[in-house]
C-alpha cells in the first residue's frame, strides 16, 4: 500500500511541477452648337438681334466659374477622417495586455483569452487555460479541468528576461489535495520573443515545500525542482485546432524531494522529459510528456487573441 501511496504522491508532485512550467462635365461643350440652332430660327428679322444676344456664349465662361466645384473636391480632406477612426480600433489591442514586458507572441498575454486542450494518456482529461487577470508586471492564468470544481491558478511575473511562474496554487486530485509554495526561484519559463530561435536554451529552478493529504494520510514534502529548455527545431504540427508552424522545445524536469508520511521520510527523485510546440501569436499547441507518466495534450480550440 505504501508503494501505491508513494506512486500517487509522486504523480501529484509531477503534476505540480509540470503546471509551473492572437462626375465628368463633358456635356457642357454641346451647349455651343445650341447657339447655331437659334440662328436658324433667325428667319424672323427681329430674331436676328437675338442672335447677337446669343453672345450669351459667355455662358461657357460661366462654366469656368462653375469650376470652383473643384473646391468641393476639398471634400477628400474628409476622407482622411476614416483613417483616423481606424487608429482607435487598434488602441484596444495595446490595452489588452500584450504590451511591455508581458508581450510575448509565443505566450500571448491577453485578458480573457483561453485555450482548450484534450489530454490522452496519464491523467486523461479536457482542460482549459484562461488568462483571468493582467497586471502591469504580471498576470494570472487559471487551469480548469472538466469535472473538477477546483481550478488551479498560477501567477506569472513579466520582466526583461521573459515570463516566469514563481508561485504554485493548490492541486486538485482524486486522492485528496496537495499544495506547494515556492520559497526560492531563479531563471525564466518563457524567454523574450527575440530569443526564440533554434538552438536557444534557458532554465528555471525552484525550491519548494508543501503538504496535504494522500488517501486521508497527512504528508509533507520539501526539495528542489530544476527545469532546462532547448529549442531544437521549427516545424509544422497539426492538432484539432489546425496546422501551425511551431517551435519544438525539449525540456527536462529534475525533481529531488524529501517526503514525510506516516512517520516515514522518503527521498523522491526522478527526471521527466517533455516536448512542447509553440506557435507565434497562438501559444502552446501541443505537449508530450515522455516516460512512465506519458501523456499528450493537443489544442482543440482557442479564443480571445
Amino acid at each position: 500500500m505504501m508503494k501505491n501511496l508513494m506512486r500517487i504522491a509522486l504523480l501529484v508532485l509531477v503534476i505540480a511541477a509540470l503546471t509551473a512550467c492572437g462626375g465628368s462635365s463633358a456635356n457642357e461643350p454641346t451647349a455651343a452648337p445650341a447657339a447655331p440652332e437659334v440662328a436658324t430660327a433667325t428667319e424672323q428679322p427681329t430674331a436676328a438681334p437675338a442672335a447677337p444676344t446669343a453672345t450669351a456664349k459667355p455662358a461657357p465662361t460661366e462654366a469656368p466659374t462653375v469650376a470652383p466645384t473643384p473646391t468641393e473636391a476639398a471634400a477628400p480632406t474628409d476622407t482622411p477622417e476614416p483613417t483616423a477612426t481606424t487608429e482607435p480600433t487598434r488602441a484596444p489591442a495595446a490595452a489588452s495586455g500584450m504590451s511591455g514586458d508581458c508581450s510575448n507572441p509565443f505566450f500571448p498575454v491577453v485578458e480573457g483569452a483561453s485555450w482548450t486542450y484534450d489530454m490522452t494518456g496519464t491523467g486523461a482529461s479536457t482542460y482549459t487555460r484562461t488568462i483571468t487577470e493582467v497586471r502591469d508586471n504580471g498576470f494570472t492564468m487559471t487551469n480548469a479541468t472538466d469535472g473538477s470544481d477546483t481550478p488551479l491558478s498560477i501567477d506569472y511575473e513579466c520582466g526583461e528576461n521573459g515570463l516566469s511562474s514563481a508561485t504554485l496554487g493548490g492541486l486538485p486530485g482524486a486522492a485528496g489535495a496537495f499544495s506547494f509554495s515556492v520559497t526560492n526561484f531563479t531563471g525564466t519559463n518563457f524567454p523574450p520573443a527575440d530569443q526564440w530561435k533554434t538552438g536557444a536554451t534557458w532554465n528555471a529552478s525552484y525550491t519548494v515545500e508543501g503538504g496535504g493529504t494522500i488517501q486521508d494520510i497527512e504528508a509533507t514534502a520539501t526539495g528542489d525542482v530544476a527545469l532546462t529548455y532547448e529549442i531544437v527545431d521549427q516545424e509544422s504540427v497539426t492538432v484539432p485546432a489546425g496546422t501551425f508552424d511551431a517551435y519544438k522545445v525539449n525540456s527536462t524536469l529534475t525533481q529531488k524531494l524529501t517526503m514525510s508520511m506516516n512517520g516515514m521520510t522518503v527521498p523522491v527523485e526522478f527526471t521527466i522529459n517533455s516536448v512542447d510546440w509553440y506557435a507565434k501569436d497562438v501559444g502552446q499547441v501541443k505537449s508530450m510528456t515522455l516516460g512512465d507518466f506519458a501523456n499528450t495534450s493537443e489544442l482543440v480550440a482557442y479564443s480571445g487573441l
